[in-house]
């Protein structure tokens, strides 16, 4: 995505014009307080900075009714508070600014297209976002998960024997990978399983695959409109590996069951390489997305259970 083309001033022009009708519309709203987790609260004037900024990384938010994007800004931010008091259980405070965020930060925009810290600054201005607020939603991601490997690493178990056992069968130089999006929920009876399959099945006809992610996967992919990436099929386990074999792109999977959780796929694409396999880096590999896919997991399951432990009143 090319943000910036021969013609800045109109541009600009055009960033400046936006910027301030958002001021003007956020500057005339009081500033309430919505929800109270805790002892930390969140206000009005929160969830407009936080639907502003999933406005600004999700191309079709902005497409939702009033209604849905509050909805949706205020359980991201319920979310972000939960994990933030947790982290604060086990450490002093939260320092939001240092090296390392900051190229996290420079990973991310440029994976949007764009090329400099200016122009991520304009981009963000066009939405009224202050670039602290993504430099702190970095940094609690980060800390999250090193919380999550701290409490799991020793459960983590990585069958060396059988990942080696996928890379001989596939080695055929011919490597098929998918462009995933997915949507993973969880619900702790049958009924409110039916129930939220219903939910999600009705939003998606509705609002779409992508947006349906966003409001009720939780995954965090959610915030990327539930976005993987590309996935060899070397790295998927035979479950979902089946599940996809079956499909064409643009289609969505039935119902999978994971450890603690339920998920649904669509095939964005499917691409097959010519490919050369090193099997000593492509063991290494699939040993990283291995360890990664399970702490994923006990990151939803830890959330799940210490969000139990949080009192919630929305006024």
């Amino acid at each position: 995505m090319i943000l910036f083309g021969s013609n800045k001033k109109k541009i600009f022009l055009i960033i400046a014009l936006i910027t301030l009708f958002i001021e003007s519309n956020a500057n005339s709203i009081e500033n309430k307080i919505k929800l109270k987790i805790n002892n930390e609260i969140i206000t009005s004037y929160d969830i407009i900075n936080e639907a502003n900024y999933l406005k600004a990384f999700n191309r079709n938010f902005k497409d939702l009714d009033n209604q849905k994007i509050e909805e949706i800004s205020k359980n991201s931010l319920t979310s972000q508070k939960i994990k933030k008091l947790e982290i604060l259980k086990y450490i002093k405070k939260i320092d939001f600014n240092s090296q390392y965020i900051d190229r996290a930060l420079e990973q991310n925009y440029k994976k949007m297209g764009i090329q400099s810290y200016d122009e991520f600054l304009a981009y963000l201005k066009v939405y009224s976002v202050d670039v602290n607020l993504i430099k702190e939603k970095i940094s609690l991601d980060l800390l999250w998960k090193q919380l999550v490997l701290s409490k799991y690493s020793k459960k983590i178990k990585i069958d060396e024997k059988k990942l080696k056992n996928k890379i001989t069968q596939n080695n055929n130089n011919k490597i098929k990978s998918y462009l995933l999006t997915e949507i993973l929920f969880v619900a702790e009876s049958k009924e409110e399983l039916e129930n939220k399959i219903k939910i999600i099945k009705e939003s998606i006809l509705k609002i779409g695959f992508e947006n349906t992610a966003l409001t009720y996967s939780v995954s965090d992919s959610s915030k990327d409109n539930g976005k993987i990436g590309w996935v060899s099929e070397n790295s998927l386990n035979e479950k979902i590996k089946i599940s996809l074999e079956k499909l064409n792109v643009g289609e969505i999977t039935d119902l999978i069951i994971m450890p603690g959780s339920f998920l649904i796929l669509k095939i964005e694409d499917i691409k097959l390489e010519n490919k050369n396999i090193n099997q000593d880096m492509e063991l290494k590999r699939l040993i990283d997305i291995e360890k990664n896919k399970q702490l994923k997991q006990y990151s939803n399951i830890y959330f799940n259970k210490i969000k139990k432990d949080y009192q919630i009143n929305e006024f």
